[in-house]
Parts: structure tokens; sequence; C-alpha cells
């Protein structure tokens, strides 16, 4: 209360010497104040500064009492560690194969969850930081070892592999020649 009455008492004392003839002096007892990077004057703060100061205290008590501590898992589940919450490690796919109907191998699902979660997120990390998504990247024999996979007189990969890559040249070169030649 005492600090209230002299904050009032000196505001008053500013004020009044805006109408005197003497010239004003800079005085250093301003009650202005910068919360935040914002401009308040005196009188308005002081509540401010009392509802921040109480606020504060409350947190501190309920911090002290413990009754922020974080709860028990209720109905005796299993241990997780000092907070006593305990998610399974695959609770995700779980939710995402009850969600796609429950159908056949959770196992086979949880796999191809699993490879779809990573390569999302591979993806967002690469658009998020500019760089380029290593799981998109495709192989530099990717198309000769599709066409090796589809030819079933193929034996020996890197013959079938040279022979590709020669006839994809002359394939390319001679489409390059027909487009120039127009």
């Amino acid at each position: 209360m005492k600090a209230f009455t002299s904050a009032i008492a000196l505001l008053l004392a500013s004020s009044a010497a805006a109408f005197s003839p003497l010239a004003q002096q800079p005085t250093s007892s301003s009650l202005n104040l910068v919360v935040e990077g914002k401009f308040i004057e005196g009188l308005l703060a002081l509540p401010l500064i009392g509802a921040m100061t109480a606020i504060t205290q409350q947190r501190e008590a309920l911090y002290a009492s413990g009754a922020m501590k974080a709860k028990g898992v209720v109905g005796g589940g299993s241990s997780g560690g000092a907070s006593g919450v305990a998610i399974e490690y695959d609770a995700a796919a779980r939710l995402a194969f009850k969600a796609a109907g429950g159908k056949g191998s959770f196992d086979a699902f949880k796999v191809q969850y699993e490879y779809e979660s990573s390569f999302m997120c591979a993806a967002k990390a690469a658009k998020r930081f500019g760089t380029g998504n290593k799981m998109l990247a495709i192989e530099y024999d990717a198309a000769a070892r599709l066409a090796f996979a589809a030819d079933s007189s193929a034996t020996d990969y890197a013959a079938f592999k040279e022979k590709y890559e020669k006839e994809a040249v002359k394939v390319a070169s001679d489409k390059k020649k027909a487009r120039d030649s127009k």
C-alpha cells in the first residue's frame, strides 16, 4: 500500500510540474515500465505487476506441494518409468491396423507401416531442410535390374546389364537423331 501511495504522489508531483513556469528538469523517478518490449505507463503497470507476482507465487506453491507431478496409470498398468505411464512401442501401428480394417497379419502390416512412416518422415525432413530425399534416390542400374527380372531367359546379370546399356544408349541416340532431323 505504501508503494502505491508513493507512486500516486510521484505521479501528481510530476504532472503538477507541467503547469509550472519554470523549465522542467528530467527526473530519474519515472513510473514507466517496459514489459516484454512494450512501454507501459506507471499506474497501469502496478496492478499488472501485482497480478504477475500472485500468479508466480501460486504456481510455485503448486509445484512445491507436489500437485503438478504426473499421476500414475489408472487401473494398475505396467510401469513405464518415473511417470508410471506406459505406451507400447507399436501402438501407432496397432491403431493404423485397426483403422485399416484389421485384416491380414499384423506383423506384415507393421513392417509396411514402419517403412511408409520412415519414408514420410524422410520426405518431410528433406522438404523442411531443403536436402535431397535419399529414400527417393533411384539406383543407376534400376532399369536394367527391372528388365533382367522380367526376362525369364537371362541368367547372368553382368552380361545382361552390359548388353542392356549398349542397347539403351543406341535407342536414345537414334531418338535424338530423329528429333534433330525434323
